[in-house]
Order: structure tokens, then sequence, then C-alpha cells
């Protein structure tokens, strides 16, 4: 071993030590990018300490033997530092297998060829050794394919040098300093070969290639751990990017902004130079700050710039590598804030509706009770005038005082629906429980509606009358119901029948009485059933004028089961007659028919 050496030989083993960790350190870190950039550390390493045995060594075997152990590093130099720049640049659809193929050729053969030179001489024609100063060199004749061989190298460290300038160029300013750290990194080394091998060396005989490593090694370590160099991969300002209309933030793991669209920036009205670099903290909202800190994925907030307040729907995604960890945060920002005054317009529209439909019910709570007052007047003295014996004598008086009746009591049920409803929209409803004889009130309501339904010739039926005994209800809301459907079946059955069967059942850990009204009747077309229960629905027009109506007794009934925690349902089709079930919570009582006060079924009559 050559002591007079240690003075070159040292810097070359701290530099072959120091690229070794970087090369451990990048390996380590979650990020596209760094097995190519760790393997072209290791490569200078290799370089690096090959070389510093080759002038430790003495003879010329030895030196030779070094000599040829450097070329797996130098060989593989070029060819990682093209692959990491097209990694880094956002140009990995450049790095198909034929292509690396097409890459590791030339370094291949030339491995090849170093370690069988003594065949070819295609490396070194001649080996000599040359004293020079305190070292004795080794001092080659290179043969044809070593030129072959730095040509291609030096092309490679070209390309790569030209797309890390073009990305200079268009990156923001965090990543110019990245860029500058590589470029710097690469420089120095690469500066020192060119003096070494075209004899421009002010130390003739030492290859200053490897002590330029010693150098770059600075400019690495700053890049890696002072500009976070493998911490988040670039993202390309790409026309897709730059030209979306949601506005794009990511950060890097330490929640600065390391990109950032122009749509972002005018919606938080900032110039790219003021954020790109800059911590969350610093540039952002509260409410934007909280997002990128925290594990929503999705808020509304509002911002004010130019005093002018804007809201934006924030979506945040983690950037993560393979394993999971966390490389950074992507943040978009839509603009809502012209879908979030409709938005408002349209709940103050919903309340002005709900404020005037309210307004409506009262109104015509009032004009109901100011018209039905009159309209009873109406009614009784057409009834009085009916019983005096002289008017009847004349069929003409007759005639027009039982059409006056009749119109009378039409015009006042129409007002009667129209109050209950809207008593029932204005909340104005109460339940008045009691108890009710439901054979009793069967009774009542089917006395009532018999003669419609022998006037249309029909018949009727019913089943199960007497099971049911005593329940708990509002009779005079049942009732309501009972003889609005019992009513309709008649109305729109001729010729057929309509039946009544009530069934209880139990469900629930609660007991239920239902009353299922059929008739044979039109029955009801099949896209008018989904708005059955809705107000003045009548069906088409033939069928309004010829059997009459309001359109409101189904709603009325609808909305009376509603109250009385029950439901109402129908099943139908057209020519087929209807089939209507009403099911209501019975509270059953254990009161026989017969022990049940009369006073608790008031007749309709």
């Amino acid at each position: 071993m050559d002591t007079q050496t240690l003075p070159y030989v040292l810097p070359l083993f701290v530099t072959a030590l120091a690229t070794m960790v970087l090369s451990v350190s990048a390996w380590r870190r979650p990020a596209s990018g760094t097995v190519p950039f760790a393997l072209f550390l290791a490569a200078i390493s290799i370089w690096s300490c090959g070389y510093a045995l080759e002038l430790l060594s003495l003879g010329l075997t030895a030196k030779t033997w070094w000599a040829k152990f450097q070329y797996v590093g130098i060989t593989a130099l070029p060819v990682l530092w093209l692959i990491f720049v097209l990694q880094y640049t956002q140009r990995t659809h450049w790095l198909s297998l034929w292509n690396l193929f097409l890459l590791a050729l030339v370094p291949g053969c030339t491995l090849i060829l170093v370690w069988t030179n003594e065949i070819h001489g295609l490396i070194w024609e001649t080996i000599n050794l040359t004293p020079t100063g305190l070292l004795v060199a080794f001092a080659p004749n290179y043969g044809l394919w070593f030129w072959v061989h730095t040509a291609y190298s030096y092309l490679l460290f070209g390309l790569g040098f030209v797309f890390l300038v073009q990305f200079l160029i268009r990156s923001p300013r965090l990543y110019r300093s990245q860029v500058g750290a590589l470029l710097i990194g690469a420089f120095l080394p690469w500066t020192g070969n060119v003096l070494y091998v075209f004899g421009l060396n002010p130390l003739p005989g030492l290859d200053l290639t490897p002590f330029g490593f010693a150098l770059s090694g600075l400019s690495i370590t700053w890049g890696l751990f002072r500009l976070r160099l493998l911490d988040i991969v670039p993202l390309a300002y790409d026309s897709v990017i730059e030209s979306m209309g949601d506005g794009i933030i990511i950060l890097d793991g330490q929640r600065r902004i390391v990109n950032i669209n122009p749509t972002a920036l005018e919606l938080l009205d900032y110039k790219i130079d003021e954020v790109i670099g800059q911590s969350v903290y610093h540039v952002l909202d509260l409410s934007l700050v909280h997002i990128a800190i925290a594990d929503d994925k999705q808020q509304t907030v509002e911002i004010t710039r130019n005093q002018t307040m804007s809201v934006l729907d924030v979506r945040r995604s983690t950037i993560a590598h393979s394993h999971g960890v966390e490389l950074g945060v992507v943040i978009v920002l839509r603009d809502i804030t012209e879908q979030s005054h409709t938005e408002v317009a349209l709940r103050q529209a919903k309340e002005s509706a709900e404020s005037a439909s309210r307004a409506k019910g009262i109104f015509l709570a009032n004009m109901s009770h100011e018209l039905r007052t009159p309209l009873t007047a109406i009614i009784g003295y057409g009834e009085l005038l009916s019983r005096d014996t002289h008017i009847t004598e004349s069929p003409i008086m007759t005639n027009d005082l039982h059409a006056i009746q009749i119109a009378g009591r039409h015009l006042l049920g129409l007002i009667n629906n129209v109050l209950d409803l809207s008593k029932i929209e204005a909340g104005h409803v109460e339940l008045y429980e009691e108890l009710i004889n439901i054979p009793a009130l069967i009774d009542d309501v089917v006395m009532t509606v018999r003669p419609l339904i022998e006037n249309n010739h029909s018949t009727f039926e019913i089943h199960n009358r007497d099971e049911l005994g005593v329940i708990r209800a509002d009779i005079t809301k049942l009732r309501q119901i009972l003889f609005n459907l019992l009513s309709n079946a008649a109305k729109f059955t001729e010729y057929g029948t309509v039946s009544l069967m009530i069934e209880r059942s139990l469900g629930d850990d609660e007991e239920w009485v239902s009353f299922q009204i059929a008739d044979t009747g039109v029955g009801i077309p099949t896209e008018q059933m989904d708005q059955l229960f809705e107000e003045f629905i009548q069906g088409d027009d033939q069928i309004a004028q010829k059997y009459g109506g309001t359109g409101l007794g189904l709603t009325i009934s609808h909305r009376f089961c509603q109250l009385m925690g029950g439901t109402i349902t129908s099943t139908s089709a057209e020519g087929a007659g209807s089939v209507f079930t009403v099911c209501l919570p019975a509270k059953l009582t254990n009161s026989k028919v017969e022990d049940t006060p009369p006073h608790i079924v008031t007749n309709i009559l």
C-alpha cells in the first residue's frame, strides 16, 4: 500500500461512504424515482471506492484490476442518471422495457469488453504507469470502444441535463431549487471527467471525476434533506391540470404548497410566487388550513377576498405510497357561490310558499265559515218551503225546491271538505278518542250510503260485522273515512257489487283493525294511482263530468288515517273495480257490544 497517496484517497473513501449512506436514505423514501436515484448514488460510491483502491495499489496488475472494478459504477451511471431524470420530469412513458434494454446495451457491452480487454484492447490499447508527484498513476492509451462508451455516456448525461433545464424553466420556485441541486451535483464530476479524458487536467494522470463527486455530494445532501428532493414526486403543469375548472392545490408532507393551478390562484386571489413553497398556515384561510391538516374528506367553506365572499366546496385526498405512507395532500376547490345563492333563494321561496299555504288555509277556513252560515239558512228555508202544502201542490215549485236542496247540500259538502282540508294543513285538527261500537257505526254509515247503492242497481255485502265489538278511536273521523270510501264505491259502481270486510290482526305487539271496501265499478287507470290521494284529483274529464265530486274525499280520508296513526292503501284496475283498505291501531277493549252505552255512537243523520 502506498501511504503517500492518503491525502488523495481519504476524500475518495469519504465520498464513497457518504454516497452509500445517501443511497440507503434515498432507497427508503416512499416516492417514485427513488430506485434509480439510489442506484445512481451507489454507482458513484463504487467508482469512488474503486479509484481510491486503485491509487493505493502499487503494481500494474492490482491497479488494472481496480480500474476494471470501477467500470461497474462508471457504465451504470449514465443510464441510471437518465432513468431518474425521466421519472423526475414525468416522462415515464419513455421507460418501456425495450427502451431500457436499448439504454443498457452499450454499457453492458462496455463492461464485458473491460473485463476481456487483454484479448482485444478495445478499451485500453496499452497500459502504463506514470509517476505524477506523489502518485503513480494508471495511464492507458484508449482504444476505439472507449471513445464509443465516452460519447454514449456524454450523450445520456447531456439528455438528462436538457430535460432538467426544460423542467427548471417551467417549474414553480420550489422545484427550481431541487433541479438546481441536481444540476450542480451532476455538473461538477462531469466537468472533471472531461478534463481528465481529454488531457486538460492540471494534475496529469489524476482522474478528477471521483473528486467532483465529493463536491456534488454536498449538493445532493442539501437537495435530499433541505429541499426534500424525494418527499413528493413533482407533478407537471400539463394542459389538463391547468385547464381544469376546479382549483387544485397540492401539498407535501409538511403541508407546503408545491403545486397550484390557475383556477385555485384565481379563487384565492394569489400569484403563484406568493404561495409556492409556502406553508398553508401562512397563506390559506383558517377553514382551508383545517381541511389540509384534518381528516375531513369534504366541507363547504366561506372565504372572503377583496371584500367579496365566495362559497367553496372543498374536497381533500391523500397522496400515499403503495405501502400506505402519506406523501402529501391534494385539495380540490369548486366555486359553488352561485349554487349556494340559488339554494338560499329556493329555501326562501319554499318558506314563502309554506307561509302562503298557511295563509291560504286560514283564508279558506274563514271563507268556509262565512259561506256555510248563509248556505245552511238557504237549505233550511228550502226544507221549510217544501213542507208548505200550497207550494207542494205545484209540481214546478216542488222540482225547483228539490233542485235548490240538492245543490245546497252539494255545495255545503264541498265547503265542509275544504274546511276540513284547511284545518288539516293548518295543523288545527285534534283527535277526540272515545269508545266506538263498530257494528252500530257500520249500520249508521251503511244506512246513509245504501240508497245510492240501490239507485245504481248494485248490491251491498258486509263481512265480519259483529267480530270487532268496541274500539277506541275518533268516531267522527272514522265515520267520515268510511262514508267517503263507501259513497265513492257506490257512485262509481252500476249493476255491480259493493262490499265491506272488517278484520282484526296483531302486528308489532299492537292490535290493528282493517276496513276493506271493494267494488266492481269502473276502476282507476294505472297512470292515476300515484296521485290518487292528492287534492282535487278526479280522474279524466269524462268521469268527472259524469260522476261529479270535489276530488277532496280521498285526500281528507288519507290525512285522517295518518292523524290516527294508520294507513290507507288501494289497488285497482281500469274496468275491474277498486279495493281500498284502511288500517288503524285498534286499541280494542274488553267491553261487550251489548254493554256499550248507546250514546257513544252518534247517528250521522
